[in-house]
């Protein structure tokens, strides 16, 4: 793959139908790359006015060409979120307290919990490394303090049909991802989830 040789409406071209070949967004691709979503589309666009680096190109070239491989299209495309998350996730809603988090952290080795209202949307997370601030801060008030108080944002969110090719680089940034369908809890997946599938 030799990009300096190529006009740039032939990389354009390339990149454009590589992408939609693999059934992927420019939003998929550019998480994928590291990328911006609108870097995608300018690269797909007018290059030529955009006058990318060459390590840019390359770099999304490199991807494209990886992900079209038998063997690459058929791990990180076939399978998707909804095939590999669990479906029953312990979760908290914004009034219980935080001595219950710190029970279920304690319990079942969790990093973090979602914080969920009575129709299963998403409203934040509470972190393992939260609670053991707030115990060592204030032992004595764990019960009276609500977990909405100290909850953190939400953890990332994907839907079902997401494919662990965009699922990889989320989850290694974040640790877990939340599968939602119109903001309502679904599942959840972990990396030791990914790393089961290598």
């Amino acid at each position: 793959m030799d990009n300096k040789t190529e006009s740039p409406e032939s990389v354009s071209y390339t990149i454009r139908t590589s992408r939609k070949g693999l059934g992927m967004s420019q939003k998929e691709l550019a998480n994928l790359c590291g990328l911006s979503q609108s870097m995608i589309a300018r690269l797909e666009g007018d290059i030529k006015k955009l006058n990318p680096s060459y390590s840019v190109v390359y770099s999304v070239m490199k991807k494209l060409e990886e992900l079209s491989s038998p063997e690459s299209r058929l791990k990180t495309f076939a399978i998707t979120a909804s095939s590999i998350m669990h479906r029953n996730v312990t979760a908290l809603k914004p009034d219980d307290s935080v001595e219950k988090a710190i029970h279920i952290i304690k319990n079942y080795d969790f990093l973090h919990i979602p914080v969920i209202d009575d129709s299963r949307m998403i409203l934040g997370t509470i972190h393992q490394k939260d609670l053991l601030d707030i115990a060592t801060k204030n032992p004595n008030n764990i019960k009276s303090i609500k977990v909405r108080i100290i909850m953190s944002p939400s953890l990332p969110q994907v839907d079902k049909g997401t494919s662990l090719a965009v699922l990889k680089p989320i989850i290694e940034g974040s640790g877990s991802v939340l599968v939602t369908e119109k903001g309502q809890l679904l599942g959840i997946i972990t990396a030791y989830d990914v790393l089961k599938l290598v």
